[in-house]
């Protein structure tokens, strides 16, 4: 949990926060991609351990989920709809905390395999 204790030495990963974009293409189709909305330092911590004892039934499959959370610097306009690339790793942000004065945000995230 991020709070007064979190150093920033501590912020020892890069990661990209990732938008969803669409756009037209010239013969008029949708082109849906990720882009970059910022790339940032960040703290990542295991919310358990990523193993198959977190499986979930989901589409007739047995799909395993990684929870993590990530420790960033305040960062104006970060949603729920965006993810997180983390060396390509995609994990979708499920939850956004701000504890303190905007000073740090806690981004729980959460990947499937």
């Amino acid at each position: 949990m991020a709070s007064k204790e979190t150093n920033i030495g501590e912020l020892d990963r890069r990661i990209i926060i990732e938008s969803f974009t669409t756009t037209r293409a010239a013969n008029g189709g949708v082109i849906e991609s990720w882009s970059t909305f910022a790339t940032v330092w960040a703290k990542k911590e295991f919310f358990n351990t990523p193993t198959m004892d977190n499986e979930k039934f989901e589409a007739n499959r047995n799909t395993a989920t990684s929870k993590v959370q990530y420790t960033i610097r305040y960062l104006s306009g970060v949603t729920k709809k965006m993810r997180v690339n983390d060396s390509s790793e995609y994990f979708d942000i499920t939850a956004i905390n701000k504890p303190g004065r905007k000073r740090w945000m806690l981004l729980e995230a959460e990947s499937k395999e």
